[in-house]
C-alpha cells in the first residue's frame, strides 16, 4: 500500500506541475497577445494608450504650434529617458521621425498641456507621461494623427525614393486613405510608396514614372478628403504671416551612413536630419540640439 500511495501523491504532485504551467503559460501568452499602442490627437490634444485596437487610457497633451507642427505619421519609439529635467519632465520617449527629434515627454510648463505651444513634441503632466512609459517599450507602434504639415499645402519638389518629410506622409496618406498603399506612413520615400504612386497614376491616365511631380501631387490633393479645396488658392490656410516668404524646400537628401548627422536643414523645421529609424545621439547630444526652448 506504500508504494501505491507514493505513486498516487507522485501523480497528484505532477498534474499540479501541469496544471501550473499550463495556467502560466497561458498568462504569459495573454500579454504577449496584448498589442500596444499610442494614438495621438492633434486636433483634440489627447494621447491615448490602445490596447488591441481599443482605448485603455486618455490623457490631455500640449502639441506644436502651428510654425513647428507636431509630425503626422505612424512611428516608433526608439528611445527611453529617465529624469532629463528641464522642459523634458520625468520622462522621455523618442520617436524615429527622420527629419528632426521628436518626442513625447513630462514638462516644467503644465499650464501649456491642452494647448499648441511646443517646438513639435507631445508634452504630457509628469504624473500622466510616468503612467505611459511603464507601459510602452522599445518599438511601440506611435500613431500622430490631424492636419498636414503646412509645408505640404503645395508641391515643392519632385519626390522620388530616397527622400524623406513630411511631403512624403502626406503622399502616403492620400494613398492609404485611397487603398493603394499599405505600408507605413513613416515619411521615407521607399518601394512599397514608389508602387503605390505608379498605380494611382497608372489609375489615372498619368505617365507611371513613380515619382510625385506636380500633376501627380495636385491630383493627389484633388483625392484628399481632408482638403476643402486646392490648397494653392488658399494660401491663408498656411501659418506664414503676410509678407513673409516659405522657405525652399531641399532637393532629396543622400542617405548618410548611420550614426552620421546630417547638418542641412529642412522648411518644416529648425531641428537636425536624424538619419534611419534608430537612435543616432547620445542623450546628451540630444538635449543639446533640440529647440531653445528646452535647453
Amino acid at each position: 500500500m506504500f508504494p501505491l500511495k507514493r505513486v498516487i501523491a507522485s501523480n497528484i504532485l505532477l498534474i499540479t506541475m501541469l496544471i501550473t504551467l499550463l495556467v502560466s503559460a497561458k498568462i504569459c501568452f495573454s500579454k504577449t497577445e496584448e498589442n500596444v499602442s499610442l494614438l495621438v490627437d492633434t486636433e483634440k490634444k489627447t494621447l491615448s494608450i490602445l490596447i488591441n485596437n481599443k482605448i485603455y487610457k486618455e490623457f490631455p497633451v500640449a502639441v506644436g504650434k502651428p510654425e513647428t507642427p507636431t509630425p503626422v505619421g505612424e512611428w516608433k519609439i526608439i528611445h527611453k529617458g529617465y529624469n532629463w529635467g528641464g522642459g523634458f519632465g520625468s520622462r522621455w520617449l523618442g520617436l524615429n521621425v527622420p527629419w528632426g527629434i521628436y518626442g513625447i515627454h513630462g514638462t516644467n510648463k503644465p499650464w501649456t498641456i491642452g494647448t499648441a505651444a511646443s517646438a513639435g513634441c507631445v508634452r504630457m503632466f509628469n504624473k500622466d507621461i510616468l503612467q505611459v512609459f511603464e507601459i510602452v517599450e522599445i518599438g511601440t507602434p506611435v500613431k500622430i494623427i490631424g492636419q498636414p504639415h503646412w509645408t505640404t499645402n503645395s508641391w515643392r519638389r519632385l519626390l522620388k525614393t530616397g527622400c524623406c518629410g513630411p511631403d512624403v506622409v502626406y503622399v502616403q496618406l492620400c494613398l492609404k486613405n485611397m487603398k493603394m498603399y499599405f505600408g507605413l506612413c513613416d515619411g521615407w520615400y521607399g518601394t512599397l510608396t514608389e508602387l503605390a504612386v505608379r498605380y494611382f497614376q497608372a489609375s489615372t491616365g498619368l505617365p507611371p514614372t513613380g515619382e510625385v511631380d506636380k500633376k501627380t501631387y495636385q491630383l493627389l490633393q484633388k483625392k484628399d478628403p481632408f482638403r476643402a479645396e486646392d490648397s494653392e488658392n488658399s494660401p491663408s490656410s498656411s501659418p506664414v504671416t503676410q509678407g513673409q516668404s516659405r522657405p525652399k524646400a531641399h532637393p532629396c537628401p543622400q542617405l548618410p551612413n548611420q550614426g552620421r548627422e546630417v547638418t542641412q536643414k529642412e522648411p518644416w523645421g529648425d531641428l537636425p536630419i536624424i538619419p534611419g529609424h534608430k537612435t543616432c545621439k547620445t542623450v546628451k547630444e540630444i538635449k543639446t540640439s533640440l529647440h531653445p526652448e528646452f535647453t
